[in-house]
């Protein structure tokens, strides 16, 4: 059985925007190698004030992961949506799907952490349906 974790977290990367690409990218790096050595698969959205992210895979795998991401400092105050047994992943082909401002630089408003903190089933869908959109347009 596959599990399946959402969360969002708010974005404590400082700096230009230029700054703050290279961040992500290293993040991404990281990311695409550890989950491919722990065979987990997701995606990562950033508007540049917050970050949601899902993570499929091995659920101790997965767990070990997300308790990595909440001791990064450049991210806080990490609002679990989501966890469970799935029985086929979303993301199956990436290791790290990425999806950030869009062409037109604008970001993605509708991902706000009260209402994270609100409703947070609500959220775990939404964030779940833009990732899956975004990423099956790429394929």
């Amino acid at each position: 059985m596959e599990y399946r974790l959402i969360y969002c977290s708010r974005n404590r990367i400082e700096g230009s925007e230029q700054q703050i690409a290279v961040e992500i990218e290293k993040i991404l790096l990281s990311s695409r190698r550890n989950n491919e050595q722990q065979n987990i698969t997701g995606a990562l959205l950033f508007n540049g004030l917050a970050f949601a992210q899902v993570l499929e895979g091995p659920r101790s795998a997965v767990e070990a992961i997300y308790a990595t991401i909440c001791e990064d400092s450049r991210n806080s105050h990490n609002v679990l949506l989501e966890t469970g047994d799935i029985t086929k992943r979303d993301f199956a082909r990436w290791s790290m799907a990425y999806s950030g401002p869009d062409n037109d630089g604008k970001l993605y408003q509708h991902l706000k952490l009260t209402d994270c903190e609100k409703d947070a089933s609500g959220v775990a869908k939404r964030v779940l349906d833009l990732l899956k959109s975004v990423v099956h347009a790429h394929v």
